[in-house]
């Protein structure tokens, strides 16, 4: 037998079994659809707040309502048909897809937010009613629940991190 200067290859280390991610759960798919009814809902309650104390207001205010509902109705039906569509996808596009939804979600919600407080704040007929102000706490109660699943995907994400870690 004859010796070689040259170090043996090393042998590979026996492969640990790879865990998915903990935001590839199937549950993180589905967060934005109860974040976004309880927009809806809350929302549903400043616009009860606000023209509670109105004297005299046009039927035709009740269609800021309507934008409310058709801005929750696009944002579940996405999350619905995104959540569907990856349900059966692989752990890695479920998480990318779980991101990409409560994104969407987040901005889009605080979008119909935005606007659902500023047309309360600035609508002459609203300003002087006598609970100008009321909505204010459902207005800010509805921008925190479309928040509520990036929020938990965050930090489900850095748990995961710091485990993996």
């Amino acid at each position: 037998m004859t010796t070689t200067p040259f170090a043996r290859p090393a042998q590979p280390a026996p492969a640990q079994p790879v865990r998915p991610p903990l935001t590839s759960s199937r549950w993180f798919l589905w967060l934005p659809v109860p974040a976004t009814v309880a927009m809806a809902l809350l929302l549903t309650q400043a616009w009860d707040a606000v023209t509670t104390g109105a004297a005299d207001l046009d039927p035709l205010y009740g269609l800021m309502l309507l934008v409310v509902y058709a801005g929750a109705a696009v944002m579940g039906l996405t999350s619905v048909v995104v959540a569907a569509v990856l349900s059966a996808s692989a752990p890695a596009t479920r998480a990318v897809g779980a991101l990409g939804s409560v994104l969407v979600t987040a901005t889009f919600g605080l979008g119909v937010v935005g606007l659902s407080a500023w047309s309360n704040a600035t609508e002459p007929a609203l300003v002087v009613s006598t609970t100008a102000g009321a909505q204010v706490v459902w207005e800010v109660a509805a921008g925190v629940a479309v928040l509520v699943p990036l929020v938990a995907l965050a930090v489900v994400w850095l748990v995961d991190r710091s485990r993996r870690a």
